[in-house]
């Protein structure tokens, strides 16, 4: 090696060295505990410790939030604004249109510390709901129809061949939908159950609708209320669709809303000719009620999402109950294009703020009137689970049809990011409509350290946490299940009791101040003598005389507890409850005292997960 060679080594060397050291100078700079002490306090070092410390107080914000024991992704949202633009450490951030509006979570202000050495070093704040993971399952809008063609899962959807306990008095269905058909004519099916037409909902484009919804129960088409109102299908964006039967014959019994809003009102008076939901297309008397073999149930009929059924592979037979129990389904050649997921089934007709205030959240599972809950989360695979908090043997998991054809046919399990809108025009809110996240959500933190003369250092960073898992439900209720029942007397008693056991041991929690019990959808017939207020004042109902045991604990599962939750304000901080086993007390009361029992169950609160931060991105601009 020549001298000049040696000398360049040299050279470099030292650069090395003098990079290294300026690193981890730097490194203890901000990692030293000691980093407000006057052998740093520049004022350059000052202003970007402010901005690093408001980071700091915006991550210190989000964990508050999101630790506390009644969370929701909801309570997070960007719903403060900036005007115009208006702000200058905003417009270090990259916002300078001021004819647009900014929008945020929350706006903290602060100062570096009270030393006199930092006087007029400040931070300013704004925090962010930035994006959010949704998982669905698309559906390729393909698949043969008709009695040929029908069989078989080469086609798009998702089914459960028995499904159990659909709701015939009443129902609610929710789902989120993607509807990705262009402007040109069509027909598709959201979701189906029974026979040919037995309960639909479809979306038509033709001569006669215009991008509208068709609702069916029992073999007819629903006569709108007011056809010039109903509006239209939103098409090509994420869309919660709430159809809500309120049961009996009674004008607008049937509703159906579009991201909590009504969309359209429907008439649906049918006769029970066979089912509760009436007879097949052709008015054939398929499957009575009373069938030849002693079976009243009708948990042997279909329920397919993403595409329509038509009766049975009926052979030399013909629809009748041993086909309806043991035959193939047929389908109907009329599948959706687009994604669905978070699909929930109730028993009761729910209020259109029910609907509104909790489409965009998770539920747990165990929410009173749930009969099954479809996340659309799984990823992967052939199954769809049911997630409602039930015996696994009542489960309606749904088998995903179609994940082996190809191209655009495919039925394909997706993941989307979907960010916040976070910036409008003027005097305009920001809408951000998709379906409950999944996993992680992200927020977005942008900071600025002032100085004494309006120096500015700007610091930006992203952050995740994972979806809030673990309170007791969106409306802090918890519902009760047949298996809660398990009385050893076969009679039905004249009245029965809820209230608490309360002997202070671990599995009989009650919490004066958080604990009740109710009943919704109260069974025709049964009367509600007295309402639960404090345990020494249990709820008291009388059952409709002459029911069997069965219906008598179908009509309990009305019953739920409830504690305290953002939509039941029970105590001086209704965003709280105490985890813990709650035990519930049943008492059977009867004409003869001897026969009395007393009955007991429990219902588990889980303590929340504690949430973390996990830092995704972070850098000055």
């Amino acid at each position: 090696m020549n001298n000049n060679e040696k000398g360049f080594v040299l050279v470099f060397v030292i650069a090395v060295v003098a990079a290294l050291s300026l690193m981890t100078a730097s490194m203890n700079f901000y990692y030293d505990n000691a980093l407000k002490s006057t052998t740093r306090n520049s004022v350059y070092q000052q202003i970007k410790l402010a901005s690093e410390s408001g980071v700091q107080a915006a991550k210190n914000w989000l964990l508050t939030e999101m630790n506390k024991d009644q969370f929701s992704l909801l309570d997070i949202q960007n719903n403060s604004h900036i005007d115009n633009s208006s702000n200058k450490c905003l417009n270090r951030h990259g916002y300078t249109d001021n004819t647009k509006d900014i929008h945020f979570t929350k706006w903290i202000k602060g100062n570096l510390g009270t030393d006199s050495k930092f006087a007029g070093i400040q931070y300013e704040v704004f925090v962010q709901r930035y994006a959010d993971n949704i998982r669905s399952l698309y559906f390729g809008g393909f698949g043969p129809g008709g009695a040929s063609g029908g069989l078989g899962e080469s086609r798009s959807g998702a089914y459960v061949r028995k499904f159990k306990d659909f709701p015939e008095d009443q129902f609610t269905v929710e789902m989120w939908v993607y509807n990705d058909k262009d402007d040109v004519n069509y027909n598709m099916h959201a979701w189906e159950y029974g026979r040919y037409w037995d309960v639909v909902l479809k979306v038509i484009n033709n001569n006669s609708y215009d991008h509208k919804y068709s609702p069916r129960i029992g073999a007819y088409e629903l006569t709108s209320t007011d056809p010039a109102n109903n509006l239209n299908v939103v098409r090509k964006q994420w869309t919660h669709l709430a159809w809500v039967w309120d049961g009996g014959s009674a004008t607008g019994n049937t509703r159906i809303y579009q991201n909590g809003m009504l969309t359209g009102t429907w008439n649906a008076s049918f006769t029970n000719n066979d089912t509760t939901f009436g007879t097949s297309a052709t008015g054939a008397n398929l499957l009575p009620n009373q069938n030849t073999d002693g079976d009243t149930s009708v948990d042997y009929l279909p329920l397919v999402i993403g595409n329509g059924l038509n009766g049975f592979d009926e052979g030399t037979t013909g629809d009748t109950v041993t086909t309806a129990k043991n035959n193939g389904v047929e389908f109907q050649g009329v599948p959706w294009l687009g994604n669905i997921t978070e699909v929930r089934i109730w028993s009761n007709s729910r209020t259109q703020s029910n609907i509104a205030n909790n489409y965009r959240t998770r539920l747990t599972g165990s929410e009173p009137n749930l009969i099954s809950y479809y996340k659309f989360n799984e990823g992967s695979g052939s199954t769809v689970n049911d997630n409602a908090t039930k015996a696994d043997a009542d489960k309606n998991h749904l088998t995903v049809m179609g994940l082996s054809l190809t191209g655009d046919n495919q039925t394909k399990w997706q993941t989307t990011f979907a960010k916040y809108p976070l910036v409008t025009d003027h005097d305009t809110a920001p809408s951000i409509n998709v379906p409950p996240g999944e996993d992680v959500a992200y927020y977005r933190i942008l900071s600025c350290g002032k100085g004494p003369e309006g120096q500015l250092i700007p610091l930006e960073s992203i952050v995740s946490a994972p979806v809030v898992k673990g309170d007791i439900g969106t409306e802090g209720q918890v519902g009760t299940t047949v298996t809660d029942y398990n009385f050893s007397s076969t009679v039905v008693p004249g009245t029965v009791e809820f209230s608490f056991y309360n002997d202070g041991s671990s599995n009989s929690i009650y919490m004066d101040d958080e604990d009740s019990i109710d009943i919704t959808n109260i069974p025709s017939g049964w009367t509600v003598n007295q309402s639960f207020d404090g345990n020494t004042t249990p709820l008291r109902i009388t059952p409709q005389a002459g029911i069997t045991m069965d219906q008598f604990k179908d009509g309990l599962t009305n019953v739920f507890y409830k504690s305290c939750g953002k939509e039941h304000d029970c105590s001086s901080n209704p965003e709280t409850y105490t985890p813990g086993i709650r035990r519930i007390k049943v008492d059977l009361n009867y004409t003869n005292p001897a026969l009395n029992e007393t009955h007991g169950f429990t219902k588990n609160l889980q303590a929340r997960e504690k949430v973390i931060l996990t830092p995704i991105s972070w850098r000055i601009r």
